[in-house]
């Protein structure tokens, strides 16, 4: 069970890292392109 459960933390923590990196991404875009942040849905 305790190996399992590290692989679900595994598992979320992947999904975590990837979503930082999209996130990360589209604030990187708005910071070249000008976009003000505070737009709603953009972060």
């Amino acid at each position: 069970r305790i190996r399992e459960h590290s692989r679900i933390l595994d598992r979320a923590n992947a999904s975590v890292k990837s979503v930082n990196i999209h996130e990360g991404r589209k604030r990187a875009a708005l910071v070249r392109y000008g976009t003000p942040a505070s737009i709603p849905g953009t972060l």
